[in-house]
């Protein structure tokens, strides 16, 4: 768990990148994950 006890997970690359209203979302490929997902550029931290 990270800060404010929120889950982390780990990114193993951005596929692709899109705008979204005022923001971008990105294509992530999550590791151990099968399923690459559309996330918010504001929930992602280094």
């Amino acid at each position: 768990m990270g800060e404010d006890n929120e889950l982390e997970w780990e990114i193993k690359n951005i596929l692709d990148e899109r705008p979204r209203g005022r923001g971008r979302q990105y294509l992530v490929k999550w590791v151990d994950y099968d399923r690459s997902s559309w996330t918010p550029g504001s929930t992602l931290s280094e």
